[in-house]
């Protein structure tokens, strides 16, 4: 779970069939349906809130993306 006012290492590893989520470095879901196709991928950083009225914030402190193919491009 995340926890507020501390930082949270998020992690998606992903192929053509199957998807990897990571929280902090552990594994907490695996997706082998609605997976982009070739090079179709980029970051978005949302909250949906579920429930209550209290704005809230997040920041995103960095991102990267390390794609490694399995063809020469």
């Amino acid at each position: 779970p995340v926890t507020i006012f501390t930082w949270t290492k998020l992690k998606v590893i992903f192929n053509n069939s199957v998807a990897y989520y990571y929280v902090n470095d552990v594994l907490i879901a695996t997706h082998t349906s609605n997976i982009p196709a070739g090079d179709n991928i980029a970051p978005a950083y949302a909250i949906i809130k579920t429930a209550g009225i209290v704005a809230r914030t997040f920041q995103v402190d960095y991102s990267t993306i390390d794609i490694k193919y399995s063809t020469p491009r």
